[in-house]
């Protein structure tokens, strides 16, 4: 039997393309009522789910070290993180993506950001008042990004990752905004997903 998700969200369409980091991810179904949705998901869609207590300590930290709340922009939180390493790393993820795509990256990035904190507040999911890590340490923050996407089995998952940032129903509505929303969709989640596994995985290994 497949696991039943049930999670309060507003004026949400019936059916949505779950995009996942993990090979073999299939795209949950949903039905709708005014004020739930109840999203049916594969039973092997587990092989990359966390569902632990999130650590929204760090999700603050990345909120703060994008400019905050009100002003997150994920170009200066990727400041933050590369650190010294910025510049060299910006031109590798160009020249392997190109500039256009890099730039609906940092967009999808931005949104994303700022769609979680609606529903934080939508679900009243707060985050503390102090963040788990300085927002100002690029190197200690991407090593705990990093660490919080490694699965059970040992491998990286940016899926993984973001739903220990932010619990697994609020990265399948999270999922489901971004290719809904108007300038953004399922092409840009993907490419989101991509570029956010080679950012991290590289600015990991500069620091390591």
């Amino acid at each position: 039997m497949m696991p039943f998700l049930r999670f309060c969200v507003p004026a949400l369409t019936a059916l949505f393309v779950l995009s996942a980091c993990g090979s073999g991810a299939r795209a949950p179904s949903a039905q709708q009522s005014r004020s739930t949705m109840t999203i049916t998901a594969p039973a092997n869609y587990t092989e990359h789910s966390y569902r632990g207590k999130p650590d929204l300590g760090l999700t603050l930290a990345i909120v703060q070290a994008g400019g905050g709340p009100r002003h997150f922009d994920s170009g200066r939180l990727f400041q933050t993180l590369a650190g010294p390493h910025a510049k060299a790393e910006q031109a590798k993820l160009e020249r392997l993506y190109g500039k256009a795509r890099m730039a609906a990256f940092m967009e999808t990035f931005t949104y994303a950001v700022n769609d979680l904190q609606t529903l934080f507040a939508l679900n009243h999911i707060r985050m503390p008042d102090r963040p788990s890590v300085s927002p100002s340490n690029g190197r200690a923050m991407t090593v705990a990004i990093y660490h919080s996407g490694i699965m059970p089995t040992g491998k990286y998952d940016c899926g993984y990752m973001m739903e220990h940032l932010m619990t697994h129903p609020v990265h399948v509505v999270l999922m489901h905004d971004i290719n809904v929303a108007r300038g953004h969709g399922p092409v840009h989640n993907a490419n989101f997903h991509i570029i956010l596994t080679r950012m991290v995985a590289d600015l990991r290994n500069m620091y390591t």
